[in-house]
């Protein structure tokens, strides 16, 4: 059946690509000149207790007096997990990260008058020695009229940066900008005239210079290169600290998650758990493919991979139209057509990734940003539920 067939294609290409994709370019960017080599440049990690974070009975809300996005959940990080947080947009994955990041702030004594609250119900304990580091989707953090080496020498003052790196204590600013694929020239320029992914660049080796136990991400992989997206993976995957982080890149949480943090609507549960509207906030082990499996809803494609392996159709592949396993007729139309949809999708999520990628629109657009950061996110969303969708219509169709 040519439609089964291509419908396995364009997943197994959605599913594999990206991660074949950063194992070549993480072997090819150890030692080569001209790519980007983080491994180096990871700084001195703080001393941190067992506990990092402890939630209790948490509930998250957009704005103060808002109504929670979100069941009541508690959950413990402790030292060197590296936890992912996925769901749907506007579940509350980055009202989470918000609320964690003003207990920090509480935490450490610094006022939050002119921030509004993000916690609506339950308490987040901060442990003593947890120095939290944040990147956010926006790189709001970066100031446009500094240079690259201004901006990361930022408030320090010191061109010196203390390193976390075994037999190396230290390294010169501009040498460690360097690791980032920032020349002399370039680290002259101004961050305003940087395309989204040489500002994401400056924004990591911000957040890497501060010596944070704990990083928190807020989709850090949005307009990195490969080998930037590789060389990230690879570091994290060593580093000496924990790591939260909220992003829809599932072959990086693959990558280098230890568990998962899944935000998930009662639609998307096979308990239903939950009154309509709340997301529910459930605990896995591993990375996004084992969050999948434990929630019984691994890829057909995964399940299957022996018989697509064999040569010739099996008997799934064989089977009529008429008799597509549960399918009613809306939903055979539905898996007729997905693939073209999805294909759509996929393609409007590499035009405004483009888009983000242009160097201009930073220096004579920048209040365009903003919008399109907003919109490739929904357009991710968007691609990651039809494949979803996918995955569903044919496991149903070979029960």
């Amino acid at each position: 059946m040519v439609g089964a067939r291509k419908a396995r294609s364009t997943k197994q290409k959605a599913r594999t690509l990206r991660a074949q994709a950063l194992e070549t370019q993480g072997a090819a960017t150890a030692g080569t000149p001209g790519n980007v080599s983080l491994t180096a440049a990871t700084a001195a990690v703080a001393r941190q207790g067992k506990t990092l974070l402890e939630l209790r009975g948490v509930q998250v809300a957009p704005a103060p007096g808002a109504a929670p996005l979100n069941m009541p959940f508690s959950t413990i990080m402790t030292a060197g997990e590296r936890i992912g947080i996925v769901g749907p947009n506007g579940a509350g994955k980055t009202t989470l990260l918000r609320a964690i990041l003003e207990a920090a702030d509480r935490s450490e004594g610094r006022t939050q008058s002119a921030k509004p609250s993000a916690l609506a119900a339950g308490e987040i304990l901060v442990g003593k020695n947890t120095r939290i580091a944040y990147l956010d989707q926006a790189r709001a953090g970066l100031h446009d009229d500094k240079s690259v080496f201004d901006e990361v020498r930022g408030e320090h003052g010191s061109t010196v940066v203390n390193l976390g790196v075994r037999g190396r204590t230290s390294m010169e600013l501009r040498s460690y900008l360097e690791l980032f694929l920032f020349e002399p020239s370039k680290q002259r320029q101004s961050v305003g005239a940087l395309s989204g992914g040489e500002r994401a660049r400056v924004a990591l080796a911000k957040v890497l210079r501060d010596g944070a136990n704990l990083l928190v991400f807020d989709e850090p992989t949005n307009d990195l290169d490969l080998p930037t997206l590789a060389a990230l993976g690879e570091l994290l995957e060593g580093y000496d600290g924990s790591v939260l982080v909220v992003t829809h890149d599932r072959a990086f949480l693959d990558r280098v998650a230890t568990g998962i943090l899944a935000f998930e609507s009662q639609e998307t549960q096979s308990s239903g758990r939950g009154p309509s509207g709340l997301a529910t906030v459930t605990r896995y082990a591993g990375g996004y493919q084992d969050y999948l499996a434990q929630r019984g809803r691994r890829p057909a494609v995964a399940l299957r991979t022996s018989r697509a392996q064999s040569a010739g159709p099996g008997p799934a592949e064989a089977r009529s139209e008429k008799s597509r396993g549960g399918l009613t007729l809306g939903e055979r139309l539905e898996l007729d057509r997905i693939i073209q949809v999805i294909e759509q999708a996929e393609a409007e999520v590499s035009r405004l990734e483009a888009l983000l990628a242009d160097p201009t629109l930073y220096s004579t657009r920048g209040h365009e940003v903003g919008g399109l950061q907003a919109r490739a996110n929904d357009a991710r969303s968007q691609a990651a539920r039809l494949l979803a969708r996918w995955e569903v219509l044919e496991k149903k169709a070979i029960s």
